[in-house]
């Protein structure tokens, strides 16, 4: 120890075994540090993810490699006796042992710093390539005003790879910050940030939780919901609720209505319920409504069915009270009518609340026996011709001769 402190650090002196034990060091500690990569590629990464892995985050590891090399072939450039001008090392040669032994130390400190950098985010990486990959998103979108290809794809697989539980909550947690800040590029026209948002929920939102029906859980699903229904409202907000402006809402009413038949699936009544709910909140997804409610019931839940039912009767009792033009042909009529039909089917007490809905819905003032008949007949129609849904047709056509007579 005293040796060690009373060295004598300005006078280093040079020596070909110091020399070549530097080298050594330095090169073995990057050879080391190259395999890095294909411990972390083993051990960490699913190998669905590897080719994006490669693609969007070695780019670091790669200039360290760079990096390193270059500092070797200086290295190995210094100590060569003529072309430093010398032809042995002795004690006089103190400036360049400091350069050697600073570039020595320089290649373990960024091998050092690489090393635990890798091994720190090989935990977190599906949270990286989310971000990086909703970098190039967005920083595409506001220059073209458009999504690539290449990112809705990367998306798309993350979506569907990417592990059900906390990650895969992060993962959405990311989308619908890119959702935001995509909506907040000021200068992007309508048209754009309708198409943006259809895209990326369509490529991720809703595989994120159905492409897995066994392993989702009830957690994702909820996320999942929260994320579509704030790109709906705040979509809504940005560019708002024409006809030409339709494909984002389209997207996501469909999006919740996976959803929700996916919670049906895995008898998850909560997650129904709140899918329902949020269908509610879009007009002119009665359908969708219609189709969710429909697989509660036949998977038994007619407390789903029956809120669905309302919802749509809700609406229905508006556009009746307001006598909107050919109510009698409205989809929104006919998909009511055909889902209190399907509960119509069921004996007892579902039986005597269908009859009711009809009576509380269409007994208004202005509604005649015709107009009764002739809505029934296009719902008829509507589930016949229109969707090939025979069964519904047939409740619809049961139910007409009951409830007609109620009036």
């Amino acid at each position: 120890m005293t040796g060690i402190i009373l060295f004598d650090w300005f006078h280093l002196g040079l020596s070909g075994e110091w020399v070549s034990a530097a080298i050594g060091i330095a090169i073995t500690y990057a050879v080391f540090i190259m395999g890095v990569p294909a411990l972390i590629f083993q051990t960490f990464i699913p190998e669905a993810l590897r080719n994006m892995y490669n693609k969007r985050l070695m780019r670091r590891s790669h200039q360290i490699f760079t990096t390193q090399i270059l500092l070797i072939v200086i290295l190995l450039w210094m100590i060569n006796p003529k072309v430093c001008g010398i032809e042995e090392y002795g004690p006089s040669n103190d400036f360049l042992a400091y350069v050697i032994y600073g570039m020595t130390f320089l290649i373990l400190l960024i091998g050092h710093v690489h090393l635990i950098w890798k091994f720190q985010t090989s935990q977190h990486i599906g949270k990286q390539l989310s971000k990086k990959i909703a970098e190039s998103v967005l920083s595409h979108f506001k220059e073209k005003k458009e999504i690539k290809n290449e990112d809705l794809e990367d998306l798309g697989l993350l979506a569907v790879e990417l592990p059900n539980g906390s990650i895969k909550n992060a993962f959405l947690d990311c989308i619908g910050q890119l959702i935001e800040d995509i909506l907040s590029v000021a200068d992007s026209k309508p048209e754009a940030i309708n198409k943006a948002i259809g895209d990326i929920v369509e490529k991720t939102v809703d595989p994120s939780v159905t492409s897995s029906i066994e392993k989702t859980n009830a957690e994702n699903m909820k996320k999942a919901l929260e994320v579509l229904s704030f790109a709906f409202n705040q979509g809504q907000r940005r560019i708002g609720n024409g006809e030409d402006k339709s494909y984002f809402k389209t997207i996501i009413s469909s999006s919740i209505k996976e959803i929700g038949v996916c919670a049906v699936i895995r008898k998850d009544l909560a997650t129904v319920m709140n899918a329902i709910e949020k269908l509610s909140q879009i007009d002119g997804v009665s359908r969708d409504v219609y189709t969710l409610g429909d697989s509660a019931l036949q998977q038994g839940y007619m407390q789903a069915s029956v809120v669905a039912s309302r919802k749509l009767g809700d609406r229905v009792r508006k556009v009746i009270a307001a006598r909107e033009p050919d109510w009698v042909e409205d989809k929104r009529v006919c998909a009511w009518i055909g889902l209190v039909a399907r509960i119509y089917q069921k004996s007892g007490h579902a039986h005597r609340y269908a009859e009711t809905q009809i009576e509380v819905v269409l007994e208004q003032p202005h509604v005649h026996q015709d107009d009764i008949h002739l809505t029934f007949k296009n719902a008829q129609n509507y589930f016949y011709r229109r969707l090939a849904d025979f069964s519904t047709a047939d409740a619809i056509l049961e139910l007409q001769q009951n409830a007609t007579g109620l009036f």
